[in-house]
């Protein structure tokens, strides 16, 4: 599996067009979407749309139980005692699988796209960018959805010591945005798209 970097949850634009084809980002920006999966989406709906990236008859969709949630990164929809269920597409050849990269707007290469199903619905997207598409990432958020709600700069420990960390967070009608640079990757950005819960905005817990 990839290792965790940028994460990114959206939901479904109007529309999707041919797989392998970057497509323009929905128009609406209370909607949280990635290509063909939206917040909010059965699981069975998520399995029967296409593979967003380049064409390949060797990827199929796998999801695991909740093990895979790495601790810490468990956002607003997985809460306690609700089902959890971890989906993302990886191309297998025989014995070998391998995770999808997946070619997004502004010309963002996405790595390994994590989609996270509580209780059988589309609660977060998670998306691994590399650190050098920090500016043009933030671009297109800011056109997006503005200004940040919330902008914190700390450091994170390493095996290499303190390094100095962006924590960036929209709130929308319809969830969160968040962006973390850098993932504890260290190479990837994380970018999240969060379900609002029932009743009011996402809240991450710290």
């Amino acid at each position: 599996m990839a290792p965790t970097s940028i994460l990114l949850v959206f939901a479904a634009a109007a529309g999707a067009a041919s797989p392998g084809q970057v497509r323009a980002a929905p128009p609406d920006p209370a909607v949280l979407s990635f290509e063909n999966a939206h917040i909010g989406m059965s699981l069975q709906a998520w399995r029967k749309a296409p593979f967003p990236g380049q064409p390949n008859s060797h990827v199929t969709a796998a999801c695991a139980g909740g093990a895979r949630v790495q601790p810490g990164l468990t956002r607003a929809g997985a809460t306690s005692g609700a089902s959890t269920m971890v989906c993302d597409y990886v191309s297998r050849y025989g014995a070998i699988a391998l995770t999808e990269d997946v070619p997004w707007t502004q010309g963002l290469l996405v790595k390994s796209p994590r989609y996270v199903f509580t209780d059988g619905r589309l609660s977060r997207i998670d998306l691994h960018i590399g650190i050098d598409a920090l500016d043009s990432l933030m671009v297109w958020l800011k056109a997006r959805y503005g200004a940040p709600s919330r902008l914190v700069h700390d450091n994170m420990k390493t095996r290499v010591g303190p390094l100095p960390r962006l924590t960036a967070r929209w709130n929308t009608e319809g969830g969160a945005v968040e962006l973390v640079d850098p993932s504890p990757d260290l190479a990837n950005m994380t970018l999240s798209f969060i379900a609002a819960p029932a009743g009011g905005r996402a809240a991450i817990a710290g």
